[in-house]
């Protein structure tokens, strides 16, 4: 993650929010070990967006899924986001991680003001690139990534047997 396709991002998810619709938020980039990189919040957009995005792109990065699919993890394990030991954590829609050709995590993005799945609707616009000298066109968004049959694709199984093993729970991480 650099800053120039960080503030790209952060561009491109104003855009999209003003353009579908008409509505403030608030977007955070952050890169692979959770470190803001670039923030914006719109005119008008709620104030509790503010942290809900950096935590929401602050997740995504650290357990390298999208919130949307920890969450139905941790209802599907019927357990709390308290189990990774980490109070930052939040399971809340609108976090996307992204990641490279090669699956490696190199940020993610959090977006917060809207209704849940126009916040994930947001997160997850996938983008060309937006400069010659980015490697964007190798972003690949948690969510494409489980669809491929690839070998060198992620599958959804796989995104979450990797999740966080921090405290020593295994569960989540077979």
């Amino acid at each position: 993650m650099n800053i120039e396709l960080a503030r790209n991002l952060v561009a491109a998810a104003i855009a999209k929010a003003k353009a579908d619709y008409g509505r403030s938020i608030c977007i955070a980039v952050c890169d692979r070990y959770g470190f803001l990189t670039a923030f914006a919040t719109m005119d008008d957009a709620p104030v509790r967006s503010i942290q809900l995005s950096q935590g929401k792109a602050y997740t995504s990065a650290r357990m390298g899924v999208d919130t949307d699919v920890l969450l139905e993890r941790l209802h599907v394990d019927n357990i709390p986001a308290s189990y990774f030991c980490d109070d930052k954590l939040t399971s809340l829609p609108g976090g996307c991680v992204l990641k490279n050709a090669g699956g490696g995590v190199i940020g993610a993005v959090g977006v917060s003001g809207l209704a849940p799945d126009e916040d994930v609707a947001i997160a997850k616009k996938k983008r060309s690139s937006p400069s010659p000298r980015l490697e964007a066109p190798e972003l690949i968004f948690e969510k494409e990534r489980r669809s491929c049959q690839k070998p060198a694709c992620v599958s959804h199984a796989s995104s979450l047997r990797r999740l966080s093993t921090r405290c020593g729970r295994s569960s989540m991480s077979r």
